[in-house]
């Protein structure tokens, strides 16, 4: 579970980042 929550977190800063590099 603790898991998930990290991962769900690092999918979204990934993706601002991504949207922002674009």
């Amino acid at each position: 579970a603790r898991f998930a929550g990290i991962w769900e977190r690092n999918n979204l800063i990934n993706e601002k980042l991504k949207r922002e590099e674009v």
